[in-house]
């Protein structure tokens, strides 16, 4: 036995958390329904400790627990992600958006999940394009909605028009969204030469959200911070530096 081998607390079987009357070996473990030894621990929680789930690694096993915990989720929801995509105008493409599905690093998924379970301060998703930060963006808001409801999405440039047209809507509502939502979600950041004083409110924004501890700002960009200076000011960056900066290698969502 290697004196590094993982001990198993729980197994996952049929979408539900199981715990093991006794502990075993990561070597030990076998799948109840399919008797496949061959598979992959994960934790329970890292935020609250170290132990250790058991997934089996036949395709078949995951994918009846993968749709057995997705019926889950879609009776379970606050809010319907199809629903929310189609009021956000978010194309079809991405109404299989889930969390679980996300191809980053476990430190990122980490990070993400944290962040999903309770918004607060900034993450910016940097990275070049087709790298996953929208659907890494999407994925936080898809967690997120399953248990509570105020989340708002925009692409950059769709604010930007709004703002520029904030006196043929309501505008009260338009700030109240971006303002005051626990979840906001800005994508495609700085992608495009800003209108005259738009950053200037987008600054009021994101300085107002980070003053408090319940509301969380998402934004992705291909740029890199100096030229994110450059479109934006050192004011804005300042601002957006105090959060958690994270550069995305996933694969192409497209």
């Amino acid at each position: 036995m290697s004196s590094m081998e993982k001990m198993i607390t729980f197994h996952c079987y049929s979408g539900e958390y199981v715990k093991l009357e006794t502990p075993k070996l990561e070597s030990e473990m076998k799948c109840p329904r399919c008797g496949g030894t061959s598979g992959y621990s994960w934790p329970v929680d890292p935020k609250v400790g170290p132990e250790l789930m058991w997934f089996c690694g036949n395709d078949h096993c995951l994918q009846l627990d993968k749709n057995k915990q997705q019926n889950e989720i879609k009776r379970a929801r606050a809010i319907v992600w199809k629903d929310f995509c189609i009021y956000h105008n978010i194309g079809d493409k991405y109404w299989n958006v889930c969390m679980e599905d996300v191809q980053q690093s476990a430190e990122i998924l980490k990070k993400l999940i944290a962040f999903a379970s309770k918004p607060e301060g900034i993450i910016m998703l940097s990275g070049t394009a087709g790298t996953g930060k929208s659907y890494a963006s999407l994925a936080v808001a898809e967690y997120f909605t399953r248990t509570q409801s105020d989340a708002s999405f925009f692409l950059s440039s769709e604010l930007s028009e709004r703002w520029a047209n904030r006196y043929n809507e309501n505008a009260y509502n338009l700030t109240r969204k971006v303002k005051e939502n626990s979840l906001l979600i800005i994508d495609d950041f700085a992608q495009v030469d800003p209108m005259p004083g738009f950053m200037s409110y987008l600054f009021e924004i994101i300085n107002h959200r980070t003053q408090w501890s319940n509301k969380g700002t998402i934004l992705t960009t291909n740029h890199n911070a100096k030229k994110i200076a450059e479109i934006c000011g050192e004011a804005l960056l300042d601002r957006i530096k105090k959060g958690i900066w994270i550069e995305t290698k996933g694969q192409s969502r497209r």
